[in-house]
């Protein structure tokens, strides 16, 4: 096995090569053989840049087919040194899957962007990636499964983590809607999560005369909700809202969640209850 630096000497000989290379399919190997000795040698940066290069050649010849790879390799070694550089090469991913017609290969890439935002706490950043993936998986797939439909509500609860504002509430409530009345076949299961979800956004918002009429509308098209856990609890909270009883929903909301492993995240809720508060003082 070569050290770093024979590493380097390899890669630089490869990119001599491929200047002199004749045929634009052989510079684009000759480069994406210097790529990988840069790897090797730990030389990130150099590595991705050289990645590009042959990203960029192959965009030009008649193996464009494989530049989605290409960028793909180039993001990898980027998100080691510089997440925003690695996301803009994920969006050149994303736009070269699509133009081929791989839009559920495109929608994985997207939901990969959302992961980065995510875990560098750029919420609604994060959101708007997840609600693309959705939109691109939702385009290409004969039905939607749960799987795809968690990106849409992970865009839902992201909203509101950035901030409890009354726009980004009343974003994750539509989405909410949307996921009940369109989807609910497919996220059956979890369907009693959702309903309690959108309940609590109403009341974030202070929307009690919406509530009932949310209420009818939900369980008239869902009416297995009737018997559920979160309608029980729901109906509970409505009143304990309507009397300005916030110790007694708040401890609602704990006990609703403690056992529930599909709770949303901690500050969501954190968020959700410092709104509800203010609303009932």
């Amino acid at each position: 096995m070569m050290n770093k630096y024979e590493n380097l000497a390899k890669a630089k000989d490869f990119m001599e090569r491929a200047k002199k290379a004749l045929r634009p399919n052989e510079s684009i190997d000759l480069i994406k053989n210097a790529a990988n000795h840069f790897r090797l040698a730990q030389d990130w940066k150099k590595a991705a840049k050289t990645f590009l290069r042959a990203a960029e050649l192959e965009k030009k010849s008649d193996i464009g087919w494989n530049v989605s790879s290409t960028y793909n390799q180039a993001a990898k070694l980027q998100i080691k040194y510089d997440k925003t550089a690695a996301v803009q090469t994920l969006e050149l991913e994303v736009g070269s899957l699509c133009s081929k017609g791989r839009i559920y290969s495109a929608a994985s890439v997207k939901e990969k962007i959302g992961e980065i935002y995510e875990v560098e706490k750029e919420y609604l950043l994060a959101a708007k990636s997840y609600q693309e993936a959705f939109d691109l998986y939702e385009m290409d797939a004969l039905t939607i499964s749960s799987v795809e439909l968690d990106m849409l509500l992970k865009a839902a609860e992201l909203k509101v983590i950035a901030e409890a504002s009354q726009h980004n509430i009343s974003e994750a409530i539509e989405i909410y809607r949307n996921v009940i009345f369109k989807y609910g076949e497919a996220y059956d299961e979890d369907l009693d999560e959702i309903y309690f979800r959108l309940i609590m956004l109403l009341l974030a918002n202070d929307d009690v005369d919406e509530i009932a009429e949310v209420m009818s509308e939900v369980l008239s098209e869902r009416c297995k909700l009737k018997k559920s856990k979160g309608h029980k609890c729901v109906e509970v909270l409505v009143k304990a809202f309507k009397r300005k009883d916030f110790k007694k929903f708040s401890d609602e909301c704990r006990k609703y969640w403690k056992f529930n492993y599909k709770k949303p995240s901690k500050l969501w809720r954190t968020n959700m209850l410092n709104r509800i508060k203010e609303n009932i003082e």
